[in-house]
This record gives structure tokens, sequence and C-alpha cells, in this order.
């Protein structure tokens, strides 16, 4: 008998064992299956580019399909250029390569390759939203006035390109702002739910049912309709 209750045991350590090891597996199956799918092999030479344009033309030259994260034109060393030169290799290999010494990070989206950076936040889901028609571009995206600044440090000759990347300003603060209010706004509270405008592109990591909620809140705005306000609790429940 007690020889009997030693092997289930036993039996019973291993099955758990073999359910966390295989925990990991399953995480990386899709890098597997991308391995597979971006077999073909592929020469590239990018010279002097920085992380997006880089990406910019490994989509064009070899017909990848990739989700770049707006938010990296926003990382301190996004303008940082380098040169990548890649010969008669895998495709897979390739975009990992390319992703590792551009210092991102590769990661999937709706099943497909998605790259962004380790620091930039990522809740249950990330959502991108067009929102060019409601908040135009902010200062960052801007370049006119900042290139008059450096040239002579003054707006005097042209002060409306001044007055106008304010304005862009203010209309991509208060379009975050007043999602985060209407939208259940305990749930902006975790550290990994963010909201932000890049190039136009409203960035969005939240829960899974917040998210959900943003397409019909903006169509809303479209529309001149108050969007309702999303019970946060009754969401959860859901």
């Amino acid at each position: 008998m007690r020889a009997i209750l030693l092997t289930l045991l036993l039996a019973s350590l291993l099955s758990v064992q073999a359910a966390e090891t295989a925990a990991p597996a399953e995480s990386t199956d899709w890098r597997a299956e991308l391995k597979a799918r971006l077999a073909r092999k592929v020469t590239l030479e990018i010279h002097e580019a920085d992380a997006e344009s880089a990406l910019a033309i490994l989509e064009s030259e070899t017909k990848l399909e990739l989700v770049v994260d707006p938010r990296i034109a926003r990382l301190p060393d996004a303008s940082r250029a380098f040169t990548f030169r890649a010969a008669d290799e895998p495709l897979y290999d390739v975009l990992v390569r390319l992703v590792a010494e551009a210092g991102l990070a590769l990661d999937r989206l709706d099943g497909k390759p998605f790259v962004t950076h380790p620091t930039l936040p990522r809740g249950e889901k990330l959502g991108f939203f067009d929102v060019r028609d409601l908040a135009p571009g902010d200062s960052r995206e801007k370049s006119a006035a900042e290139l008059l600044l450096a040239a002579d440090r003054a707006y005097s000759c042209c002060p409306h390109l001044l007055e106008n990347e304010k304005a862009y300003d203010r209309k991509a603060r208060d379009l975050v702002r007043e999602l985060r209010e209407r939208l259940a706004p305990e749930s902006w509270k975790d550290a990994k739910a963010s909201a932000e405008i890049v190039r136009g592109m409203l960035v969005v990591s939240q829960r899974g049912e917040v998210i959900a909620q943003v397409r019909p809140y903006l169509e809303g705005l479209r529309q001149g309709a108050a969007a309702p306000d999303l019970d946060w609790k009754k969401s959860k429940r859901r």
C-alpha cells in the first residue's frame, strides 16, 4: 500500500512539474509559427537609418506586414541612426536581429508581429485609433515651428505657426483627458493603463473591456453626441 501511495505521489509531482514546464512553451508558440512563416531568405542593406525608418525599409523590401508601436518615436534615442546588413538570411532571423539592434522588442498584436519597446506600458490589450480628424497633430510631430526656432530662435516672422502648435497640443491633451474621465475613470489608476496621441494615432493600453469602448466613444465625438460613461464595476463583472 505504501509503495502504491508513493507511486501515486511521484506521478502527481511529475505531472505538476510537466505542466509548469509546458506553460512557457505555449507562450512561445507564436514565435515558432512566425519563424516557419518567415523562412524565406532575404538580403537587405540599410545605411544610417533610425529604428522607424529601418523597419519601414524592411517592410517595403520584404513585403512583411508589421505593427510598429508609434510611441517609439518619443523614446530618447528614437533618432539614433545605425547601419544594418543581412545577406541571404531567413526573414525571421533578419527581423529579430534588426529589432534587437534597434534596441526594441518583438511581440505580437492581433496575430501580427508587433515591434515595441520594453519600457512602454502595455496593459491587458493595446489599441491604436486614428484621431487625425479629432486632434490633427501635436507639437512632437510638427517640425515647422521647431525648425524656425532653431534657425533664429524667434517666431516673430510667422506667429501663426506657434499658435497652430499650441492648438494641436491642446486638442490632443483635451481628447486624452476627456477619454480618461469618461471611460472607466478608476481603471486608469492601473500603472499599465495609458493613453496618448502620437502622430495622429491614439494609443491606448488598457483592459479589453475598456479598449472595446474606445472606438464607439470616438465615433460619438465625430457625430457630435456624447458617448455614455462606462461603468467600470459593471464591466469588471461581465
